[in-house]
């Protein structure tokens, strides 16, 4: 970032940057960025010309004074500022403090963006690939028109779809899951507000590419292979069904669950998949999502061309 020069009367024996309220620092930050990514602090220093000395004479400690305020000393050089007085660098080292705060802020927000968690155990591609694959189907479910219900037809539209985000906390009891191998489960209690998916693919020579797409490909075939009311109540028969049930791709598609969190563990002779979802869905007597015109309950511009709801 390159401050603008000051400008300094050149017919004043004093300087005209000084200590006293004379002197006018503006500090602009705008949304730009500079080629480092950080925003643009654009700072404009202006000083009111002095006025006449009422002596003729120049003291030697007004000299002095001058003098001080108009070399660039070895601490200004160092710290990239130009030459100005204590107040100024000051004001001026507060404004690029506020930019970087600014910076610092967007990088969170764009952070929280994207699933990026921190944890060595799953690539940011595989994130990618669980938030990408949910809400791709979830969007084809909602604008009715290729999901198959065995027994029960094309699937209808659906008056509101979340678009799903990804939680860095959801994947932490996800990992909780998969990281022991031990496939039976953890008692509800251990991730409250939470309910799970789970699936094992029996196939040592797979990628974990290939068992994330087996497990979700696995959940919501469900819909396909057993089928639920076109009205798409979960009434309490749902949970009773046995092994034609619906109880996997029902947390995948459920209309309010907005969180999405999983992980995924080679296993030595098997691959272990698990996702998270909040609030979680499968709520007996209510609906998957309420049928009806697309995105007819989606606040107005939120719907995206996904057919999904932004939040």
């Amino acid at each position: 970032m390159v401050t603008p020069p000051i400008t300094v009367n050149p017919s004043s024996t004093t300087s005209a940057l000084t200590t006293t309220a004379a002197t006018t620092t503006s500090a602009t930050t705008t949304g730009d960025t500079s080629t480092s990514g950080a925003p643009t602090t654009s700072v404009t220093l202006k000083a009111r010309a002095p006025s006449a000395p009422a002596d003729t004479t120049t003291t030697d400690a007004a000299t002095t004074t001058s003098d001080t305020a108009t070399t660039k000393s070895e601490k200004d050089l160092a710290d990239g500022l130009p030459r100005t007085t204590t107040t100024e660098r000051e004001t001026i080292t507060k404004s690029r403090k506020i930019a970087k705060q600014y910076y610092q802020k967007l990088h969170e927000i764009n952070t929280l963006a994207e699933p990026n968690c921190g944890n060595p155990q799953l690539s940011n591609a595989l994130r990618s690939q669980f938030l990408n694959t949910h809400n791709r189907l979830r969007g084809s479910l909602a604008r009715g028109q290729t999901e198959k219900s065995k027994g029960w037809g094309t699937a209808p539209p659906a008056r509101i779809i979340y678009r799903m985000k990804y939680n860095c906390d959801a994947e932490s009891h996800a990992q909780q899951y998969v990281h022991t191998c031990q496939t039976g489960g953890l008692p509800e209690h251990t991730h409250p507000g939470y309910k799970v998916n789970r699936h094992v693919l029996n196939n040592p020579r797979a990628t974990k590419e290939g068992a994330v797409q087996a497990a979700m490909t696995t959940w919501w075939s469900q819909l396909a292979n057993n089928g639920i009311k076109s009205n798409m109540l979960f009434d309490s028969g749902e949970p009773k069904r046995g092994a034609n049930n619906v109880l996997s791709w029902s947390k995948m598609a459920w209309w309010d669950n907005i969180y999405l969190g999983c992980s995924v563990k080679h296993c030595g002779s098997f691959f272990y998949t698990v996702c998270m979802y909040k609030p979680g869905g499968n709520r007996v007597n209510e609906h998957v999502y309420r049928v009806g015109r697309v995105c007819a309950d989606c606040p107005a511009g939120q719907c995206d061309g996904d057919a999904l709801c932004r939040w």
